[in-house]
């Protein structure tokens, strides 16, 4: 099978794996396609990924066996269609709360102070903006006891909030509704208990992480990998990646990690879950590092303080903050208890939905069986290819950059022999041209002026991209792609490229600045400067030896 395996790949998509460090996550996902019209199954994963980690392949780079077990106790696995219906329910909750978001930040500018003492006209405490301008100008976003309102003379606008409905929030019994009073108010700044847990269920249900990994999510210490597949023309893949949470930390263990696909648009997949989760707890973050700021100067704290203290300092960095009792609290400190919050129980009871969240973990929707699972998300992804070029874009990244760097070095060649001729006239330029190769055709295009590149080079012929250069090209029309610094036959640099080059040096280094670590660390951007430099540094040499 294992033969069988890489003889598939060499002859359906052109890729020749020769030892282990071939392998990556790209190349070893290829095993659904491949297992897809051959009886697929949970065994036959097992054995791929078995056979993956023996040879020496990365753990990060062995997919998930997606196929449903056969041997899961069935007392622990959800069916199909329970999973199904709280797969549904908690889209829809967790609409409620995105849609919470984009109503306060539509309202949270334009407002004014609507009190009669301050010049307030009559309904302007019905308006939703100027209710917020109340919370964020006047009382203010501070967690702080109600009474202290009151004792600084904000009665009127405390009265004011308790007569109107404030942001909609998740109740017990899954009859949401909005909730009045300062507090209704400061759910549009500040999520509840109850309102992180349709985020926690849904990434139960499309990651198959286990409880503990999603509580316990902290900032920094997860991470979303690019990877070299897209859905359709657009839709990109990344891998989620999170620390394996442990009760007992060894300081000089190497961290574990679990791993997920998931699609980027999605706003029910992990990736748009987890970003949506800190935008959604950011302003509690920022109130809670105020808050230990100021109990920090606090001399003379009560014991208390000091324990609030403690625990805002060991859940700061944690993804699922919220509000309860007038104080700030983890989800977090449950991962490390081992204990989902009692109001997760009765809230799934309340629903008539089961109440244990690892047997949601271990339904039959997370171990991916038909419904928007990973199986069929990876088989679409891989297996719908509408010719034999297509499948060329899921190529092993690492082979990608091998060859097109073989490219680059031979074309440069080429044109280091242009660059570094003596005499640089049209005559000598069309000889050595038409040495390397080219049909006067070719050589005319080059010799065009103002036919030059966003790299700076020329082209021998615009409306004929080779193939892998061609993607999204028209046939005949011009290249779209315009990827000639990755190696392109077609390119030629001559020695008036370097402004040219020196300015989108300049736009790519400005863009690794913007994207993060993770992005960055595996982008073909640090590749394309320094080529682009080794252009300059060339063209440099010339004009140096030619003033």
């Amino acid at each position: 099978m294992v033969d069988d395996y890489f003889s598939w790949l060499l002859e359906h998509h052109e890729i020749n794996i020769r030892c282990t460090a071939d392998i990556d996550l790209n190349i070893s996902t290829y095993v659904f396609l491949y297992l897809k019209h051959r009886g697929g199954s949970y065994r036959k994963m097992n054995f791929f990924r078995r056979f993956f980690r023996a040879v020496g392949v990365a753990e990060t780079d062995i997919p998930l066996n997606t196929f449903l077990s056969t041997s899961v106790p069935p007392g622990n696995v959800l069916s199909l269609e329970q999973t199904v219906r709280m797969y549904v329910h908690f889209k829809k909750e967790a609409r409620i709360i995105i849609e919470r978001k984009h109503e306060f930040s539509e309202h949270r500018k334009g407002g004014r102070d609507p009190r009669r003492a301050v010049g307030g006209k009559h309904g302007d405490w019905y308006q939703l903006k100027n209710r917020i301008f109340v919370i964020l100008k006047v009382i203010g976003t501070q967690i702080k006891p109600v009474a202290s309102n009151r004792d600084n003379g904000l009665r009127d606008a405390l009265a004011g909030l308790e007569k109107n409905e404030g942001a909609m929030t998740l109740r017990l019994d899954g009859k949401h509704r909005r909730k009045k009073g300062l507090t209704g108010h400061l759910a549009y700044l500040y999520p509840s208990v109850r309102d992180l847990l349709p985020f926690v269920c849904l990434l139960l249900i499309k990651t198959r992480f286990n409880v503990s990994v999603i509580l316990g999510l902290r900032l920094g210490k997860y991470v979303f990998r690019p990877m070299a597949l897209k859905l359709g023309k657009s839709e990109s893949i990344v891998q989620f990646s999170a620390v394996k949470f442990k009760s007992v930390n060894d300081v000089d263990a190497e961290p574990n990690f679990v791993h997920a696909l998931s699609l980027v648009k999605p706003y029910a997949h992990p990736y748009q879950l987890v970003k949506f989760a800190e935008e959604l707890t950011n302003p509690l973050r920022i109130e809670l590092k105020r808050k230990i700021v100021e109990l920090k100067k606090q001399k003379n704290r009560t014991e208390k303080q000091s324990d609030y203290l403690v625990k805002l300092e060991t859940i700061k960095d944690d993804l699922f903050l919220y509000y309860a009792k007038g104080e700030i609290s983890s989800l977090g400190m449950s991962a490390t208890t081992g204990e989902t919050p009692h109001l997760y129980h009765d809230s799934l009871k309340n629903l008539q939905f089961p109440t244990s969240l690892a047997a949601l973990r271990n339904s039959a929707l997370a171990f991916a069986s038909t419904f928007s699972g990973a199986t069929e998300s990876i088989v679409s992804l891989l297996g719908d290819h509408k010719n034999h070029r297509t499948a060329k874009n899921y190529r092993n990244r690492k082979q990608l950059h091998a060859r097109w760097k073989a490219l680059f070095v031979e074309i440069f060649e080429l044109s280091i022999s242009l660059i570094g001729e003596r005499v640089y006239s049209k005559k000598n330029l069309r000889a050595l041209l038409s040495g390397q190769g080219l049909s006067r055709r070719e050589v005319d295009n080059l010799l065009t002026e103002g036919n030059v590149t966003r790299w700076g080079n020329r082209c021998s012929n615009p409306k004929d991209p080779p193939p892998g250069f061609d993607a999204g090209t028209a046939p005949g029309g011009y290249c779209v792609g315009q990827s000639c610094i990755d190696g392109c036959p077609r390119a030629r640099w001559f020695p008036d490229a370097f402004e040219a080059a020196a300015a989108r040096r300049e736009h790519l280094k400005a863009r690794l600045l913007e994207v993060g670590f993770a992005a960055s660390s595996v982008s073909v951007i640090h590749h394309r400067v320094e080529r682009l430099e080794l252009i300059m540094s060339t063209i440099l040499k010339y004009r140096a030896k030619n003033v």
